[in-house]
């Protein structure tokens, strides 16, 4: 094949590949140009056979972690991260032999540098709870990247692609369910002025959800193999778009955005694409329309009196627009197929191209210049927080980061004071309270890349872009295969809203976007420094998935017993409460989890005495931790009470929290 193929061949002959690309339903190259086959397995094959198992595996992994909570609580990472890695285990025991390609191989080797890492700062950090509660979210991406590595096979990444796909719409669909049929669910939350958040906890996750399964079902209506896929892939971007306007997420529709040029941008046929959204997105943007205009559903705040007629009439209307799409691109593969012309393509794209540099000039200079742009729209980002009290669709009009650059700051300064190793895994929270401007209560820095720049430094900062590059590194090389594009495009657009929130500490979320990224290294495999593990090698990668795996289930059983406590304290049940707590100490010596919740039980039932020496433990263990100083001074009395409220506040000068118990309590403020 020559040097432009679609992907690089290692030990594997010509006529080998051209019957792999057929019996994937790939692109192959003759005489220079590009020819679609077909796939040529019948329907049984394909519910049964290898494809089934990857699509399954991607579908069921996104699914169940993003309702648990988006898998953002630590009593959801221990066994996620316990059945991936024991999948892989039992995968790679299973094959005769197992292949993988150098950029793989690498990405396995820098998540796992990027989990010691973060690990090993618990010898400099004053919080091993935290710092440990990192790792074992880390953990999750450990399993999640091992077992796609291992389960998913080259032919097959596009099957994990519509398996994260069918996830994304099984996910995001139940949460639409929950605004269009509000009267059949309680769970609907008011925090942000009610905005769409189920069954993931967060409006801005589950909208960047939706974009990404936008993006992927672009990409399937372009290049579908079948008829019923490219139905479903259309019909899906109504439901998905609906959504994600329910969440009122600016970011999501910028992320949205972004990926769409992007895949554009990594697309080798966007006549083909262009088409297929000429196709499918008119009845995605006719159901927001239809949305925009139900105000009960919009309210801020408790939805409006008639939510639920609104809702079911939205609903019905949905569904009519849902079988308008899928209807409209069933014959549409005949014409897709046809646009699918090299030359044509090339002097569409630089006509394009042509174009777009021409529009966005113009654009630029009419609003005074790109430094004028860049500073009003920088101005407009640094500014306040709109407040948005009746309709939630004033909020999609202000472009304020909702403080995001004093997030920002105190991120970059705590990188400054620790530059190489930073001040240790999830402590963020802990720099931000002592150094905040502002009262609000922030875990996170709201930017993956700050983030973990302050907390792991320049170390751990160059570990995380080494393995969030090689994706993309892999798409340069697999841009023709079919999906891709679209791969990368919704990679990408999780990477660009992971700079300003907090995706990456829901796992949910970030699996999704991994498993994208996964997709996009296996389409590049073979290629010519291809890895195969011997049977040596696969017996010590089996023991080392086990040993995490025991590692995670630690934490799962340490976990589960900590929240066990606190939910036996909340309903009096103290005996259940004090014994729990004693598992998770026994569990997780390390950690301050089992301490506080055996102090809080204590402290309920009036052993003040008790509860003062357990908070008393758990602070020998992290001085840091301002809400094990609060408990202690509401234990305590005289001058013990004092000093443990000052310091307190010390750790957290502007808590309400404090300054409201302090006053009870009768301390000087």
């Amino acid at each position: 094949m020559s040097e432009g193929s679609d992907f690089h061949v290692h030990e594997m002959a010509e006529s080998e590949l051209a019957a792999a690309g057929a019996l994937a339903g790939e692109t192959t190259e003759v005489n220079g140009e590009q020819r679609h086959q077909r796939p040529r397995r019948d329907l049984r094959e394909r519910l049964t056979g290898r494809d089934a198992r990857t699509a399954a595996f991607a579908c069921v992994t996104v699914a169940s972690v993003s309702s648990a909570n988006g898998g953002y609580f630590p009593t959801s990472w221990g066994w996620s991260a316990m059945v991936l890695l024991w999948l892989a285990a039992l995968v790679a025991l299973a094959r005769s032999s197992i292949t993988v390609s150098r950029l793989e191989a690498a990405a396995v080797v820098l998540v796992g540098g990027l989990t010691a890492w973060t690990l090993a700062s618990i010898l400099w950090t004053e919080s091993n709870t935290e710092t440990v509660l990192d790792v074992q979210r880390l953990l999750v991406y450990v399993a999640g990247i091992v077992a796609a590595v291992v389960v998913v096979r080259a032919s097959s990444y596009r099957a994990l692609l519509g398996g994260t796909w069918a996830a994304i719409v099984g996910v995001t669909g139940y949460g639409l369910l929950t605004r269009l049929f509000s009267g059949l669910f309680t769970s609907a939350s008011v925090v942000a002025g009610n905005r769409l958040q189920e069954p993931v906890g967060y409006w801005n996750a589950l909208g960047l959800m939706a974009a990404l399964g936008c993006i992927l079902g672009l990409g399937l209506v372009a290049h579908a193999h079948t008829r019923l896929v490219r139905a479903a892939a259309s019909a899906s971007l109504v439901p998905l778009s609906a959504c994600l306007y329910f969440t009122f997420s600016r970011g999501s529709w910028v992320a949205l955005g972004i990926g769409f040029l992007l895949l554009l941008a990594y697309e080798t046929r966007r006549i083909q694409l262009l088409t297929a959204t000429a196709l499918a997105a008119p009845w995605a943007v006719a159901g927001v329309v239809l949305a925009i205009g139900r105000g009960s559903l919009t309210a801020v705040g408790p939805l409006g009196p008639n939510a639920v007629a609104e809702g079911r009439s939205l609903a019905l209307e949905l569904l009519a627009l849902l079988a308008v799409a899928a209807a409209v691109s069933l014959p549409a593969g005949w014409a897709l197929r046809r646009l699918d012309r090299p030359r044509l393509e090339r002097a569409f794209s630089r006509v394009g191209l042509a174009v777009t540099i021409a529009g966005v000039l113009a654009a630029l200079f009419a609003f005074g210049g790109p430094g004028k742009v860049a500073h009003s729209a920088w101005q407009a980002f640094d500014a306040p927080p709109a407040i948005v009290r009746d309709d939630l669709n004033k909020r999609l009009l202000s472009f304020s980061g909702s403080w995001r650059t004093e997030l920002w700051r105190v991120a970059v300064e705590d990188a400054a004071r620790h530059p190489i190793a930073g001040s240790g895994g999830g402590t963020y929270q802990r720099s931000w309270l002592e150094e905040r401007r502002i009262g609000s209560q922030v875990i996170n820095a709201h930017s993956i890349y700050l983030e973990t720049l302050a907390e792991t430094g320049a170390i751990g900062l160059i570990l995380l872009v080494g393995l969030l590059a090689l994706p993309l590194v892999a798409t340069i090389r697999a841009r023709r295969r079919s999906l891709v594009p679209a791969a990368a495009a919704a990679y990408t657009a999780f990477l660009a809203h992971a700079a300003v929130d907090w995706d990456w500490q829901i796992t949910g979320v970030t699996l999704a976007a991994l498993l994208c990224g996964v997709a996009a290294l296996a389409a590049a495999r073979p290629e010519r420094a291809s890895v195969t593990v011997r049977n040596w090698q696969r017996s010590l990668l089996v023991a080392v998935v086990l040993a995490v795996s025991a590692a995670a289930g630690v934490g799962l059983v340490g976990n589960r017993a900590a929240r066990a406590s606190q939910q036996a304290t909340g309903q009096q049940r103290f005996a259940v409460a004090e014994r729990e707590a004693r598992k998770a100490i026994t569990w997780m010596p390390w950690a301050t989890t089992g301490l506080k919740a055996l102090g809080d039980a204590q402290y309920a039932q009036g052993k003040l005495e008790e509860a003062r020496g357990s908070y008393g433990k758990a602070i020998g263990k992290d001085p840091g931790d301002w809400q094990l100083w609060l408990d202690l001074a509401l234990v305590s009395s005289g001058a013990e009470r004092t000093a443990a409220a000052d310091h307190a506040r010390q750790l957290n000068p502007l808590s309400p929290e404090i300054s409201e118990i302090a006053t009870t309590l009768g301390l000087v403020p």
